[in-house]
């Protein structure tokens, strides 16, 4: 994802977000990010101990289904 890009289209974002494009993509400062990354509900991909991943359409779903509210 581009730096200080605005989403305009989900088709434009990587397949697989990092904790820095989830926080782009909602608008999250940094520790907001990582307390987000571990929450049980959130979809994340646990690559290493300390590389975490959020799947592009299953952070779409999440926000849709609206378990994303008091993000």
């Amino acid at each position: 994802m581009k730096n200080n890009s605005i989403m305009t289209d989900w088709g434009a974002l990587p397949l697989v977000l990092s904790a820095a494009d989830v926080g782009k993509v909602l608008g999250l400062s940094k520790p907001s990010i990582y307390t987000l990354l571990n929450r049980k509900d959130f979809p994340t991909i646990r690559l290493t101990e300390r590389r975490v991943v959020v799947s592009r359409d299953a952070l779409r779903r999440w926000l849709e289904d609206g378990t994303g509210r008091g993000v």
